[in-house]
Parts: C-alpha cells; sequence; structure tokens
C-alpha cells in the first residue's frame, strides 16, 4: 500500500446522489453540513469520476 497517494492506491467505488441525503453533523448549520460533505474534500479533484446514464435494471432482456 503506497502511503504517498491518497487511500494507499486502493480502488474505491462511491455511489449514489451525493446531493439526495447529506449525513449528519451535529450542531452545524446546513452549509457546514455541506461543507463537510465528500465533494467538498481535498479529495474530491483527484477522484475520477464515471457517469452512468444507463439505467440497466429498468431494461428488458
Amino acid at each position: 500500500m503506497d502511503k504517498d497517494i491518497p487511500f494507499g492506491g486502493k480502488i474505491l467505488v462511491f455511489e449514489g446522489d451525493f446531493r439526495q441525503v447529506l449525513h449528519v453533523v451535529p450542531k452545524s448549520t446546513r452549509a457546514e453540513t455541506v461543507d463537510a460533505s465528500l465533494v467538498r474534500s481535498y479529495l474530491w479533484p483527484l477522484m475520477e469520476k464515471i457517469q452512468l446514464s444507463t439505467n440497466m435494471r429498468a431494461r428488458t432482456d
């Protein structure tokens, strides 16, 4: 594991609608809660983002 790069170089998959449900930050304002989210993290620009656009579950086979 490489300690010089985020997550030690491991591949991580984050999924979901980051705007839908914010995590709980006790006694914070809405702005502070948003600022604590992943998309505001210093790590966000370092991540490769892939947007999936085809709903495979609703597809008929």
